[in-house]
């Protein structure tokens, strides 16, 4: 008895792989195939099936916490960041130079403008420095 009951329990438990070992696998494509799909000779006009291409971007930089933001935008899609720059459709726009300023607890104002985006950096109400020099030392630095 124990062992009908065991060997009813492996066709069981067998039944669902059998099942599945008999039906085909999916057909996947070929190499060719996924190469014609990516590196297809038709122009950005013709998207692949499904797809939808944008041709307008928009592209924007912080520049660094003492120089504003710099952004653009391409009708074309022709949009470039940098480390210090945008570009759009061949227009380079350049971040500004750091800017930083502190006001003194006597309301004196110390401010000074770096070469580049991260030549600045400021200790408020203390001090600022640009260009690797101090500029101003408040006479009550917290």
């Amino acid at each position: 008895m124990k062992r009908l009951f065991f060997v009813i329990l492996i066709l069981i438990l067998a039944l669902p792989a059998w099942g599945v070992a008999e039906q085909p696998a999916p057909t996947q494509p070929s190499i060719e195939n996924l190469r014609a799909a990516i590196f297809s000779p038709a122009g950005p006009s013709a998207a692949p099936a499904g797809a939808i291409w944008k041709s307008a971007c928009t592209v924007s930089n912080d520049c660094g916490p003492y120089s504003p933001t710099v952004s653009c935008s391409s009708a074309s899609g022709n949009c470039v960041s940098g480390v210090d720059y945008v570009q759009c459709d061949g227009v380079r726009t350049n971040c500004a130079p750091c800017q930083v300023s502190t006001t003194c607890s006597d309301g004196r104002i110390f401010s000074c403008s770096g070469t580049t985006i991260d030549d600045c950096d400021v200790e408020p109400q203390c001090y600022v420095i640009c260009n690797g020099k101090e500029f101003g030392i408040c006479r009550f630095c917290p």
